[in-house]
């Protein structure tokens, strides 16, 4: 009788817990809906009219950094919903540009800028990533005890020294939250041997808005692409003021320019990769 009453009190707690069961082979674990967990990450966004980074990108082959870098200015508008970025060489020359609505956003910015949940959520389902409003349990291996929505398969696991949920079937597209602070930790996008996967490291705070220091593209574990941020500006929301004030970033027409069409072809495929996987 008490360790029902125990049981059952930990199972309400809001906070994913881990219950352990002394009498039995299986504890049970706790797991907020996946629903919940955008919501505690996205809230991370909500004080903020919009952030602006500056990071250099370098390209790798065969998990070795080669000698071609790009630089990168991003501007995210969360009023407007809208990401503004440009790509340029060392010497400023502009590459690249690209204005993306909400909707469009490769699932990597929109779990690092958005403040909205649904908007997150819907970038996430179409990207093979089941997002539902249902509860999970898992046993002590992390396997599910019972689906809590239609193959949402939500569970915890170890990454590196931390603990971490997951949403996404084993051997598909997941997305993996930090348990205690909701920050984005990696994606895992596409199956089989074209997934690719974008991990998010060393994650500071700007004005309390988390962005991390490094965010890398992977496919088969090696190393593609890495970004720095040299510099992350954010823009807290200003009392009275409906739309504060935001740096403008004077972009030329979406695509490659007359200069990023004359660069060597592995940067230009670069460019093209780092803003399918991150922009």
């Amino acid at each position: 009788m008490i360790r029902t009453a125990l049981f059952a009190f930990f199972a309400t707690v809001a906070a994913a817990v881990t219950v352990t069961v002394t009498d039995t082979a299986t504890a049970l674990a706790y797991i907020p809906p996946s629903s919940f967990v955008l919501k505690s990450l996205a809230q991370k966004h909500l004080a903020f009219a919009g952030v602006q980074i500056k990071s250099r990108v370098t390209v790798y082959d065969g998990g070795k950094a080669t000698g071609t870098q790009f630089k990168v200015t991003t501007l995210f508008n969360s009023h407007e919903g809208r990401l503004f970025s440009l790509a340029t060489d060392a010497a400023d020359h502009r590459l690249y540009s690209v204005e993306k609505k909400m909707p469009e956003l490769a699932p990597a910015a929109a779990v690092l800028f958005s403040p909205q949940s649904r908007a997150i959520a819907q970038i996430l389902i179409a990207n093979g990533i089941p997002v539902a409003e249902a509860e999970t349990a898992v046993d002590d291996s992390g396997a599910p005890v019972h689906q809590g929505g239609a193959g949402e398969g939500m569970t915890l696991t170890r990454w590196r020294d931390t603990i971490a949920y997951v949403m996404g079937p084993a051997k598909g597209a997941q997305f993996w939250v930090e348990k205690d602070t909701f920050i984005p930790l990696r994606l895992l996008l596409g199956a089989g041997g074209a997934q690719t996967e974008v991990r998010f490291d060393n994650t500071r705070f700007f004005k309390e808005f988390p962005y991390p220091k490094v965010i890398s593209a992977l496919k088969g574990g090696v190393t593609m692409l890495q970004d720095e941020a040299l510099e992350v500006t954010a823009y807290p929301e200003a009392r009275g003021v409906k739309t504060p004030p935001l740096p403008g970033l004077k972009l030329p027409s979406n695509g490659m320019t007359d200069e990023g069409n004359s660069a060597p072809r592995e940067l230009r495929d670069a460019i093209q990769q780092y803003y399918d996987l991150i922009r």
